[in-house]
């Protein structure tokens, strides 16, 4: 296990069998299989009139609506990847994020989009959309 040829069995969802003895002749071999099922991530698109700001942190980072900042959106992207060792965060998680242009915290909301990317989004209609380069 942990071979190349394992690793690329894994990534196409082939089965493969592993085959394991004692060879003591007091028991046979185990047979046990292994499926990797593969799913579709879902794609995002920042929405119609978003502003990309940079890349930051291996994302392509968007402010997508009026109210949202490029310094802010790049400040959340940058405290979502800080964050992101902490359990739970593949899914969704609040950061409290400080934008440099209103000079204010906010709290904001980030659930994944499939894959690495985020919809980030706070109460004041500001939203931020971080898609995996």
């Amino acid at each position: 296990m942990g071979s190349q040829d394992d690793a690329n069995a894994s990534e196409q969802g082939i089965s493969r069998r592993i085959q394991d003895g004692d060879n003591s002749g007091e028991a046979g071999p185990v047979t046990a299989t292994e499926t990797t099922t593969l799913t579709a991530t879902k794609q995002i698109t920042p929405p119609v009139g978003s502003t990309r700001c940079r890349t930051s942190g291996g994302w392509d980072v968007f402010a997508a609506t009026e109210r949202t900042s490029c310094p802010f959106s790049v400040t959340v992207g940058e405290q979502l990847r800080a964050g992101r060792a902490g359990p739970g965060w593949e899914t969704r998680t609040s950061l409290l994020v400080y934008s440099p242009v209103t000079e204010k915290n906010y709290v904001v909301v980030c659930g994944s989009s499939g894959g690495e990317n985020y919809d980030c989004a706070t109460t004041t209609d500001a939203r931020v959309i971080l898609i995996k380069r």
